[in-house]
This record gives C-alpha cells, sequence and structure tokens, in this order.
C-alpha cells in the first residue's frame, strides 16, 4: 500500500472510472444509501452538484460497472451502487474508508468566500479539485 492509503489495483481502478470529484461524490452517495435507489434530481441536491453533471457522472458510473440504472414510475430513473465484480467493490470500499470531504468559507474584504473540497489529492497523489466561489 501507498502513503495514501491505496493500493496499485485501488488506484487503476479509481483512475479508470472516477474521472472527476462529481463521479466520486455521486459513487460514494449511492453506496452510503445501498440498497435504496436514487434519482438524478436526489443525488444533484444531496452532492449539491448541476444535474447535467451528476448525470454524466452516472452514465460513466453505469458504464463502468459500478452503478445500476432502473426505470422507475413515470419514466423517472433511478439509479443504485451495484458494482459488477468483487474487484470493484472492494475498491469502492477502500475509497470510502479514506476520502473525507470538506469544505470552509471565510469573508475577506467584505466578500464571502467558499471552498468545497474532496480528498481527490489522497485519491490521485495529485492536487485536490476545488471550487471557489465568492459573493457579497
Amino acid at each position: 500500500m501507498s502513503e495514501s492509503g491505496l493500493g496499485p489495483e485501488v488506484k487503476q481502478i479509481i483512475a479508470a472510472n472516477l474521472a472527476t470529484m462529481d463521479h466520486v461524490e455521486v459513487l460514494l452517495l449511492l453506496h452510503k444509501a445501498a440498497p435504496r435507489s436514487l434519482s438524478g434530481d436526489d443525488l444533484a441536491r444531496e452532492t449539491q452538484r448541476p444535474l447535467n453533471l451528476v448525470m454524466r457522472a452516472l452514465a460513466d458510473l453505469t458504464g463502468g460497472g459500478l452503478v445500476s440504472r432502473t426505470a422507475g414510475p413515470v419514466g423517472v430513473e433511478s439509479f443504485s451502487y451495484d458494482p459488477r465484480s468483487e474487484a470493484l467493490r472492494s475498491a469502492v470500499e477502500e475509497v470510502a474508508d479514506v476520502y473525507v470531504p470538506f469544505s470552509f468559507s471565510a469573508h475577506i474584504d467584505g466578500r464571502r468566500f467558499a471552498c468545497s473540497c474532496g480528498a481527490a489529492s489522497a485519491l490521485r497523489d495529485s492536487s485536490s479539485t476545488t471550487s471557489f466561489s465568492s459573493s457579497t
């Protein structure tokens, strides 16, 4: 295991399936909610991400064999955590164990700055993806 706490096989699965922090957040929310299914709208609301980004992540996660899609009432799709192999299931468990989301906000010169960051450096051994927004 490396300094990040993740083995090489897990890092390979992450690189192949978790392109963005949106992917990580959506996957881990479904993992936590299992065995329940959630709609794209539910996931967007819970992750505070735009629906189009959540749906893109869901398409990738479904294609990667981590999530299954089910048609719900009135044509609403729902998604559930459903890894197609034990290797994928084990990798997600390891990611869930080391992932620590955090956020902060500060007021500087009368402006509010907010940051919502995931533990991308722990997952990819690179700098984390950070989004900043400011408002007065």
